[in-house]
């Protein structure tokens, strides 16, 4: 079983370099423009990758008032996916955390 390694969203960007969201207007793409929505056109672009090459796929879910991007994982409780240009390698498991944000949602409920 492998570990599950906790990067930065930067380390994320540099390292996987996700994909802006092509199917719509650059500005209107959630999570600095990278996200693909959970239904429509956008969905069915997410299921196509998924089917080619699945370890480009990255949900995004929230997760104690933050938001969490698991690789690889199609799931039911999506907020959004993200596609990126390099692939996760066989055995690999990442979390992706933004801790600007985390801590914005630890303050605001302090």
């Amino acid at each position: 079983m492998s570990s599950v390694t906790t990067i930065s969203i930067e380390e994320f960007e540099a390292t996987f370099k996700p994909e802006a969201n092509h199917l719509v207007e650059s500005d209107k793409a959630s999570f600095c423009g990278w996200m693909y929505e959970t239904y429509g056109v956008e969905d069915e672009y997410i299921r196509k990758v998924l089917n080619e090459t699945p370890a480009r796929i990255w949900t995004i879910e929230e997760e104690d008032g933050g938001f969490v991007v698991f690789r690889n994982h199609y799931s039911e409780d999506a907020i959004g996916y993200i596609v990126t240009e390099v692939s996760v390698r066989s055995g690999q498991e990442f979390v992706v955390r933004d801790e600007a944000h985390d801590e914005l949602v630890r303050q605001a409920k302090e």
